[in-house]
């Protein structure tokens, strides 16, 4: 915003410049008068047009409207490969139990790869895929031969689908809830239920489906129904639970690959700290970065650090209902010594808002309200970036209330839209210049 209120600031002392400069000029000669009005009224129009397009450049484009039939609801992030954006929807479909779908990055030539059928390839797919080479991994949260979801890949053209692995509830947990994380072949993800306490757990397994391992089950007291992904740094593993911990508002923990070495990092406790996180943690060196969905001092969500080893814990940003509420359903995005996301709920509409934030907590920003009809509602998942594109979806909201696949333009530092132009200001200012100084001749 400070350089698109700079560039207003710019063109309206450049058109200030030329009433002021050439007012004698174009003035003097009744002759040509009537032209030389008409050519600076074109002139200031043209500046007008200048400021409103500057102004609108860098913004929200809608790319698709889900619909229950190509499928709706959906839930969390888009991933690129540079030419097609892939996802999955929650719900809708031809069973109306989700669907896996691709789509061009110009918002053109949507396709379902796939659409869940329940016990023989899963349902509901709440957490986002995985793309490794033309291949895409992920989780349905029920379906498969025990309903309690399955871990797949597909190929980007729909072809090859697979499913890896049957949840069971008690031996290797019960309804994935998030996506998956890899390492060189082996996948690593949580359930958000199962296990022997019932409280989820997590595993590991090869890309091939076999060499499913239990690394940890989660037993309320040191958390409970973890709904994100996992957070890879080295050989360990980071993550928060959505409840549990010591006051039941959800912890943040780590564990080694090799399932050793499992600690608590932080307990939530609501007013102070944040509760109920749902999303991911992000790393940066040492420190991890992570929103709350409620909590802090409006009750309406935080975002937070804390270091690798559980010390350094600081309470960044309290999120209230006019900036947004409800953050962390999904991942902060970081880019140009910014954290960028959106909330579920709050701002003008109190359909969600996106976000831009310093990392230090400072320059809080909404970029945009979401509407509902018009841009979608109740914005989820992770957003990505592709360049300074960024791309997301929104749960509910466009023409179908089924949810919309967007992007949004991150403005960039300097005169990124192309009418605007230092030199294109000069040429219209020397169409001025050079018949006036021919109608001073003449006069004189």
């Amino acid at each position: 915003m400070t350089n698109l209120t700079n560039r207003r600031k710019d063109t309206l002392a450049d058109a200030n410049f030329v009433c002021v400069s050439f007012k004698c000029l174009l003035f003097n000669n009744e002759k040509y008068k009537s032209i030389n009005i008409v050519m600076l009224v074109t002139i200031l129009i043209i500046f007008q047009i200048n400021i409103n397009l500057s102004s609108c450049y860098s913004q929200y484009l809608k790319l698709s409207d889900c619909s229950p039939a190509n499928g709706s609801w959906p839930l969390n992030a888009v991933v690129c490969d540079g030419t097609y954006l892939y996802g999955t929807t929650s719900t809708g479909g031809l069973s109306n139990f989700g669907v896996v779908y691709k789509i061009n990055m110009n918002g053109s030539g949507y396709s379902k790869l796939i659409d869940f059928a329940g016990a023989s390839n899963g349902r509901f797919p709440y957490g986002n895929l995985l793309l490794i080479g033309s291949t895409l991994y992920g989780m349905a949260s029920a379906g498969g031969l025990n309903d309690n979801g399955v871990i797949f890949k597909i190929n980007t053209d729909g072809s090859g689908y697979a499913k890896l692995f049957d949840f069971d509830i008690v031996a290797n947990g019960a309804y994935p809830n998030g996506g998956l994380i890899i390492n060189g072949s082996t996948l690593y993800g949580m359930t958000a239920w199962g296990g022997i306490s019932s409280a989820g757990i997590i595993f590991k397994i090869n890309t091939d489906g076999t060499g499913f391992t239990k690394l940890f089950d989660f037993n309320g007291t040191n958390g409970l129904t973890p709904l994100g992904n996992l957070t890879l740094s080295g050989t360990t593993l980071y993550g928060m639970t959505y409840a549990g911990g010591l006051s039941g508002f959800g912890a943040v923990f780590k564990i080694n690959t090799d399932a050793s070495g499992f600690a608590v990092l932080l307990d939530f406790d609501d007013i102070t700290n944040g509760s109920y996180p749902y999303g991911n943690l992000w790393q940066q060196g040492a420190t991890l970065y992570g929103t709350t969905s409620t909590g802090g001092s409006s009750s309406l969500g935080v975002l937070f650090k804390i270091n690798t080893n559980g010390s350094g814990f600081a309470k960044l940003y309290d999120f209230t209902a006019a900036n947004g509420s409800s953050p962390g359903f999904g991942e902060l995005l970081y880019y140009n010594n910014n954290f960028y996301g959106v909330t579920w709920d709050g701002g003008i509409n109190n359909l969600g808002v996106l976000f831009k934030i310093n990392t230090d907590g400072t320059g809080f920003t909404k970029l945009l309200d979401f509407a509902g009809a018009s841009n979608g509602a109740n914005p989820s998942g992770s957003l990505i970036l592709n360049g300074s594109v960024l791309y997301g979806i929104t749960y509910t909201g466009g023409t179908s209330n089924a949810g919309t696949i967007y992007e949004y333009q991150i403005p960039v530092s300097g005169n990124k839209f192309p009418f605007y132009q230092p030199w294109l200001m000069w040429i219209l200012v020397l169409t001025l210049i050079i018949p006036s100084l021919y109608f001073l001749r003449n006069i004189s």
